[in-house]
């Protein structure tokens, strides 16, 4: 599994903001799509400050329940389950 650089803009009780170096709007979308599936996360989103850096900064807010940084922890958790089925799926299709 690729590994990304994060560095954290904020990190607050509620809300965290960081860079997700190393990475492209594909991965920023995946997460934030995940993020959003969280009942206790009221805001996620990604930008990019200009297209030619290409670093997307993701920003999640949560109700308190759970703080920001748990829900990225759960959503990259369960986006590294779904890529890693998909990836034992295509070897199988390769060994056919």
């Amino acid at each position: 599994m690729p590994q990304f650089n994060v560095k954290i803009k904020r990190n607050e009780e509620q809300n965290l903001e960081f860079d997700l170096e190393d990475s492209d709007q594909t991965m920023a979308n995946m997460l934030v799509d995940k993020l959003r599936e969280d009942p206790h996360v009221t805001f996620a989103a990604y930008r990019v400050a200009h297209p030619l850096l290409g670093v997307p900064t993701i920003r999640v807010s949560t109700d308190g329940e759970e703080t920001p940084v748990e829900a990225v922890r759960k959503a990259v958790e369960a986006l590294s389950e779904i890529l890693s089925k998909l990836m034992e799926d295509a070897k199988k299709i390769d060994r056919n």
